[in-house]
């Protein structure tokens, strides 16, 4: 069942490059907090920064889109179409990145990302992380999330809550 269901989620993202950005700019990486709080966010960026939505991100808004909670389901369900509007729209600004399943961050950063409790925010963090080695970018966490903020900062991220 989930190896089918991760099939599945791999065809919906096949279109979205994972790649490292091509050239120096200004990076902003989302959090799911983000866009439960606005899902309309990608508004707000588009023009003046490269947007990355960690997959983890993705997968938790799939998920939250089944909500029992009807504001956080109908929240979700936005924040879904507006990630394929501007993957089509913006494609050239935009980017789901699968780089936070790669182990090789669980050992670069030290992150668990088996932990329970924490591994989700350790793959936002990662993916972060990752975009921020790449020299001359200007590397932003979006979140409203306390815990992965200051985790963020500990690692000298550079951090924004909306």
């Amino acid at each position: 069942m989930k190896r089918r269901l991760l099939m599945i989620i791999s065809k919906k993202l096949s279109f979205l490059s994972c790649e490292r950005t091509k050239s120096p700019q200004n990076i902003v990486v989302l959090d799911t907090s983000i866009f439960i709080e606005n899902s309309y966010i990608l508004d707000n960026f588009i023009k003046s920064y490269y947007i990355i939505i960690p997959e983890i991100v993705y997968l938790e808004l799939l998920h939250l889109k089944d909500s029992n909670n009807s504001y956080v389901s109908s929240k979700a369900a936005t924040a879904l179409e507006e990630i394929e509007y501007f993957s089509i729209k913006s494609k050239d600004q935009f980017r789901v990145s699968r780089k936070s399943s790669n182990k090789q961050l669980d050992k670069e950063f030290d992150l668990d990302f088996q932990n329970h409790i924490d591994g989700n925010d350790n793959r936002i963090l990662a993916t972060a992380l990752y975009y921020d080695k790449v020299p001359y970018n200007n590397t932003f966490l979006v979140s409203n999330d306390k815990k992965l903020t200051y985790m963020a900062k500990a690692y000298g991220l550079k951090t924004k809550s909306a």
